[in-house]
């Protein structure tokens, strides 16, 4: 992942089109090796989740430029460059893994981020009827070395339609259902970078079954 790294170093020194087109070849020369890596873990993930059996690389990995027409960053192109692992795809709405590489604050991890309103509720009354279950996965003890705990994206009081005083009413607060690790840029550069990966995505494959269990369920 040198060459992933040196081009993401460099562009976000130089964020314009006239220095990017200039360096074209550098950007395909690390696209490639992103992809020859991202085949590489697809290939093993596959091994461990089933649901992603049908996947193909080229489904997984983001676009380098950025849309600005409705921001006010504009930026052209993303200072990163990642890749989302689920049976949908990365323009899906179902639960995967995510890969974010970005020199100094790369991380992966995986879940369901901010999913939209019958999605979240459908997750929660899971959670309501069984929490027990989710409880035992995120309690386990590779999921807590691995990632220590859901990423806190959560409500500051309970969510309406659900009583107070449940038993797992600090679970049916989260609006996210995420956890991730960040990941140093020696990390990224190891030969055992794959390994690190696919030993963090087997951490984390059974909360994404958990989610794919309970949005089955509510159809």
């Amino acid at each position: 992942m040198k060459k992933v790294i040196e081009f993401l170093s460099l562009l976000d020194k130089n964020n314009d089109r006239e220095w990017f087109a200039a360096h074209k070849k550098e950007f395909d020369t690390a696209k490639a090796e992103l992809f020859v890596f991202i085949e590489q873990l697809l290939a093993e993930m596959k091994k461990i989740d089933p649901d992603l059996a049908e996947l193909q690389a080229s489904k997984t990995v983001y676009r380098i430029y950025r849309d600005v027409r409705f921001s006010k960053n504009k930026l052209p192109y993303k200072n990163n460059m990642g890749a989302y692992f689920s049976s949908g795809g990365k323009n899906g709405l179902k639960p995967g893994y995510y890969l974010h590489i970005q020199p100094g604050a790369s991380f992966l991890g995986g879940g369901l981020y901010m999913p939209e309103t019958p999605t979240l509720n459908a997750i929660r009354q899971e959670i309501y009827f069984n929490y027990p279950s989710l409880y035992k996965i995120i309690q386990d003890k590779n999921f807590v070395k691995t990632f220590k705990e859901l990423d806190d994206y959560r409500l500051k009081t309970f969510p309406k339609g659900f009583d107070k005083d449940h038993k797992a009413i600090e679970l049916l607060k989260y609006k996210s259902f995420v956890a991730s690790r960040a990941l140093s840029d020696n990390e990224i550069l190891s030969p055992d970078f794959a390994k690190t990966c696919l030993n963090s995505f087997i951490a984390m494959q059974p909360l994404v079954q958990w989610l794919n269990h309970a949005l089955e369920n509510a159809e």
